[in-house]
């Protein structure tokens, strides 16, 4: 992950957003969801939230996701 400083915002290298992205669709799959939905949403953000405050590790992050 790389931070730029001059705005604070954390941005995603390609493979680890096309890691979220594939636990995100694999949760919707899972839960039978839309990807529009509220509760979609909401996933999105909790996953982006994981990998933000340091959970790096994918069986880590999957687990996480699960329980939520």
């Amino acid at each position: 992950m790389d931070v730029d400083h001059r705005t604070d915002l954390l941005s995603l290298y390609p493979d680890e957003m096309r890691m979220l992205r594939e636990m995100f669709d694999c949760a919707l799959v899972e839960r039978q969801w839309s990807s529009n939905c509220e509760a979609a949403e909401a996933l999105a953000a909790r996953i982006a939230d994981l990998h933000q405050t340091g959970v790096q590790d994918a069986d880590d992050l999957l687990a996480m996701i699960r329980r939520f």
